[in-house]
């Protein structure tokens, strides 16, 4: 009985020592603040390109298909990638290629590409949305 009694004794120890005031305070984070945070941590290699992508899918029709771009960033050849990845949440309902055949818009972050066949539809600080011209 006496063993029980300290192995209960030595559990709730162990407990109190274990508990941190984090834990009470994370009942009282402003969670707007840190939803608009996190939201945005995924598109910090590429700034504004959040912000672009939303003008794109306000400017676009569910269905239509997206050829995205955006030129190296720093040396970094994978910057295309990274933003093909990051475009397909926010252009969800429009087929968002990497290459211009067959596509009906072309969405390029921070550059003014000359492709023949598509206008400039829309042009912010963060990029063009060209469009093809029929």
């Amino acid at each position: 009985m006496r063993q029980r009694a300290l192995r209960i004794a030595f559990a709730i120890a162990i407990a109190a020592a274990a508990f941190q005031p984090y834990y009470f305070r994370v009942f009282t984070i402003p969670r707007a603040a840190l939803y608009a945070r996190l939201a945005d941590a995924q598109y910090a290699k590429l700034p504004g390109s959040r912000r672009f992508l939303e003008g794109v899918r306000q400017r676009t029709r569910e269905g239509e298909v997206i050829a995205v771009y955006a030129p190296p960033v720093r040396g970094d050849r994978g910057s295309e990638y990274y933003f093909y990845a990051r475009s397909l949440y926010p252009l969800a309902g429009r087929r968002v290629v990497m290459t211009i055949a067959g596509a009906d818009c072309i969405a390029a972050y921070r550059s003014l590409p000359r492709v023949p066949g598509f206008a400039v539809a829309w042009a912010s600080d963060d990029g063009v949305l060209l469009r093809r011209v029929r």
